[in-house]
């Protein structure tokens, strides 16, 4: 095991370098697909785990671990919300936020309950639960590499009210979109309807954009 100073320490790096891994994956997410950089970030993760696994408790590589997880973690946490943007449909970003949230909270509760559970199962070598553990990590951090690579972006809200409008439609068609005192509801379908409606009568009277 490590003294409370060597984790102290192995903290300190992990911060310091976090800095870098956000600025410059902030920088990279601009350039490229901020999924691609999350990718990369994920796949830090997934390295930093494989490292956890197999590397003995005094090894001098612990400090290079936590400088790619300090890495990982600034990265995760400059493009994790541009990701959320970019697959989210432009109408519904706030329901993605608020399920981001809630994921973000329930895996840090988890992995604060696993990580000193897995220490009280009696195991050993390669079935030691604590590295295993790490590995099961590390594929599901290759995993999630994977998948969101092959994210589709979301498509640009389209630029006039028209075009939005025939958006809202398609994507939400039945749903409501206004409602009245009275008990009126009018959906997104009947919206899009009302408003061609309205546009061609004004087009037949003369008036155009």
């Amino acid at each position: 095991g490590f003294s409370d100073a060597q984790v102290t320490r192995f903290l300190v790096v992990s911060t310091v370098f976090s800095i870098p891994g956000a600025v410059v994956c902030g920088i990279l997410a601009g350039r490229l697909s901020s999924a691609r950089v999350m990718g990369f970030s994920a796949a830090g993760w997934a390295a930093v785990f494989v490292l956890a696994a197999v590397l003995p408790p005094r090894s001098p590589a612990w400090w290079a671990a936590g400088a790619l997880a300090g890495a990982s973690m600034g990265a995760f946490f400059a493009t994790s919300r541009v990701v959320v943007m970019d697959v989210a449909h432009p109408a519904r970003r706030g329901e993605y936020f608020a399920l981001f949230g809630i994921v973000m909270v329930l895996a840090q509760g988890a992995a604060g309950l696993a990580w000193p559970l897995a220490g009280r199962i009696p195991g050993g070598g390669l079935l030691d639960p604590q590295p295993l553990s790490m590995a099961l990590a590390a594929l599901a951090g290759l995993l999630l590499v994977l998948r969101i690579l092959r994210a589709p972006k979301a498509r640009p809200l389209p630029g006039t009210l028209g075009e939005i409008l025939a958006e809202n439609a398609r994507a939400f068609g039945d749903r409501e979109a206004f409602a009245d005192v009275g008990g009126g509801r009018l959906t997104h379908a009947g919206v899009l309807d009302q408003s061609s409606r309205l546009a061609a009568g004004l087009r037949a009277r003369g008036l155009s954009p």
